[in-house]
Parts: structure tokens; C-alpha cells; sequence
């Protein structure tokens, strides 16, 4: 399970590639560890795959993307700019 976050203005696109098809969740987390939302959560098929966020109603910081599923978990930081 690979996680990476491309720069795109006025959005946030995650880069997920998977070696099989499975169901997985993606959760936005700011500094403090509260949960900001859930962007995806359902199956996923293996490869590549992209997930879009409109992020116009994010304020510009550092937040944690933590993708998880079938028992493993995976978090990296985001940075988003103002």
C-alpha cells in the first residue's frame, strides 16, 4: 500500500496504489489528531488509483492522511497551502 499526496490547487489528490482490490478508508487528521473528515472509505480495486477533495473549505496548514485497511495502516503528512 503506497500513499502520496500530488499539489494541485484548490484540491487534494491522493495517490493510492494497492496490490489488490480491498476495502480501505482515508482520514484527514489536523496537528491536534482530531479527525477533519473521512475522504473515501469503500473498495478500492488493485493498481493505481486517484482521489480528488474539493478543498476549498480547508484552512492552508499541516494536516495527517491516514489510510487504512485489511489490517494495516499507513499515515503521512500533508501540507496544504493557504
Amino acid at each position: 500500500m503506497n500513499l502520496n499526496f500530488l499539489k494541485n490547487p484548490g484540491s487534494l489528490v491522493a495517490s493510492i496504489q494497492r496490490a489488490r482490490s480491498q476495502k480501505i478508508k482515508l482520514d484527514i487528521f489536523d496537528i491536534p489528531g482530531r479527525k477533519v473528515e473521512t475522504v473515501f472509505e469503500g473498495k478500492m480495486e488493485s493498481g493505481r488509483n486517484k482521489i480528488n477533495r474539493n478543498a476549498k473549505g480547508l484552512a492552508g496548514g499541516v494536516y495527517f492522511a491516514n489510510l487504512s485497511g485489511a489490517g494495516i495502516s499507513h499515515t503521512t503528512k500533508v501540507v496544504y497551502p493557504k
